[in-house]
């Protein structure tokens, strides 16, 4: 193999920073993703799959916040949280799921629920690392 082969995965990832840098410039607007010091799910993805209100959805834990996409988009700043928690699926089926509970200032609780739970380790590290109550 020589040295100087480009792989796939620096071209892609090349990819989306120019898409992102562009489109900034483009729409004047500042742009939400991930970060070089973003989560890596079990899978190698900066996500991971969970329920919110019934709607399966994606979760990100970005930089600053999470962002859930599907109905609804939510965006939380870690900013707007006051505290959060995991909690164990108490449902019969659900005994390899888990559920994050994030209560905010304003006195909304999020719930994302059926997160595998080979994601907890990694979750809970993550949320350590950005210093969230």
């Amino acid at each position: 193999m020589r040295n100087d082969v480009i792989s796939f995965e620096q071209v892609s990832n090349s990819i989306v920073n120019i898409f992102i840098s562009l489109f900034t410039h483009l729409v004047k607007t500042k742009i939400i993703s991930h970060g070089k010091d973003g989560y890596t799910s079990t899978n190698g993805h900066s996500c991971f799959r969970c329920s919110m209100r019934g709607n399966i959805g994606y979760l990100y834990p970005l930089s600053k916040s999470f962002f859930f996409i599907n109905k609804p988009i939510v965006h939380v700043r870690f900013s707007e949280i006051k505290y959060l928690r995991f909690e164990k699926n108490k449902k019969k089926n659900q005994g390899r799921k888990f559920d994050l509970i994030i209560n905010t200032l304003t006195g909304v609780e999020l719930v994302f629920s059926k997160i595998d739970k080979k994601e907890l380790d990694l979750l809970v590290n993550y949320i350590s690392n950005k210093s969230i109550k």
